[in-house]
């Protein structure tokens, strides 16, 4: 592998992205996670370096000047990106680098690496499934879960964009239908198509 691989996975909040992960990461080895670099505060439970990077926007916008991002973002308040060093990873390990990314920081490197990039958009079975879930994470007020569902109905406009779209009606069948894609040697068959 001369460039860095990357496995793209993208989907509105609270269609369980990060449970669907966990379960395909438990389920293959040639996969590392990309861990993602944030100005927000960690919320409970999470760490430096695991969850996410955490800096501050003085931090992070030094880096920016300092070319350390493969792409970056605002997203509402809070920047993020996805730093070069989580690529340097993947090719010493020779390993996909999948990177959980909203739609914009998705398309950007989908943009960027045409060549070397598998989409995958993950949906609920229905719109009312990603209303339910919501409500049911207890985190957020109804006002705020209209919110997010309105950001939603505008990231599911995206979907097309990506190479597959897996539905998320189990995490275990969603874990599968990713090992499955990869497991076709999808690189290969986007670059005979694009010839």
């Amino acid at each position: 592998m001369k460039n860095a691989t990357f496995l793209v996975v993208s989907g509105p909040s609270g269609v369980g992205k990060k449970t669907v992960i966990t379960e395909f990461l438990s389920r293959t080895d040639n996969v590392i996670l990309s861990v993602s670099a944030t100005t927000r505060k960690p919320r409970r439970n999470e760490k430096n370096g695991i969850d996410y990077w955490f800096f501050s926007h003085e931090e992070f916008h030094d880096k920016i000047q300092q070319n350390l991002f493969i792409e970056w973002a605002l997203v509402g308040e809070h920047y993020y990106g996805t730093p070069w060093s989580n690529v340097e990873i993947a090719k010493k390990e020779n390993k996909w680098l999948l990177l959980e990314i909203d739609v914009q920081g998705g398309l950007n490197i989908m943009n960027r690496f045409p060549e070397d990039v598998i989409s995958i958009f993950i949906v609920p079975p229905t719109f009312e499934d990603l209303h339910t879930r919501l409500q049911h994470r207890g985190t957020e007020l109804e006002e705020e879960i209209q919110k997010r569902l309105e950001i939603a109905k505008v990231e599911l406009l995206y979907k097309n964009q990506y190479d597959f779209t897996v539905e998320n009606d189990t995490p275990e069948n969603a874990a599968k239908k990713m090992i499955q894609i990869l497991s076709e040697e999808p690189l290969c068959k986007k670059k005979e198509k694009s010839l």
